[in-house]
């Protein structure tokens, strides 16, 4: 995910800086507004990006990474608003992650091979972290990525095992 966001939220949850968040929500609003204009241009299938996974074994489209940490940015967005009682950006971040969920989905779900872009274990855990996989597919997922770390173990790089090691 992008640090900006992360890092107020994180100063948020873990040292209740509610003002840090709230004397830098006019900036991280500009920045969530610049990502947005980024997905207008091209869409999740086509989001802007320029870096992936930081080391993986395995290489994940950074299309895959960057439109997941954008998600993520949402999710973490929309809860800090709420916090801030800023209702209307809370329903502003909440509703277009709650449209751009599924449209990651069917972007990067391939039903030929039941994975996620190119089945690497970096795209199977963002999606299974970010509540993205429709729940009649969730547990055929987690099945496939346990088996995969199991022949193959940990394939992926510093912000995927983020993805895979929590929930």
């Amino acid at each position: 995910d992008t640090v900006y966001p992360s890092v107020a939220h994180n100063l948020w949850q873990y040292y209740d800086a509610v003002g840090v968040v709230r004397d830098h929500w006019p900036t991280l609003k500009l920045y969530l507004s610049m990502l947005e204009s980024k997905y207008k241009e091209g869409g999740i299938a086509h989001y802007f990006c320029k870096y992936g996974d930081w080391n993986p074994v395995v290489h994940t489209p950074c299309q895959v990474t960057s439109s997941a940490s954008f998600l993520h940015d949402l999710q973490r967005m929309t809860e800090m608003a709420t916090a801030l009682g800023e209702q209307e950006d809370a329903e502003h971040y909440g509703g277009l992650l709650a449209k751009l969920k599924p449209e990651w989905h069917q972007a990067f779900w391939s039903a030929n091979t039941s994975s996620y872009s190119t089945g690497t274990q970096m795209a199977q855990a963002v999606a299974i972290w970010l509540d993205i996989v429709p729940p009649d597919l969730l547990p055929a997922l987690v099945d496939k990525l346990t088996a995969d770390c199991a022949q193959n173990g940990v394939t992926i790089g510093f912000v995927g095992v983020r993805c895979k090691c929590s929930r």
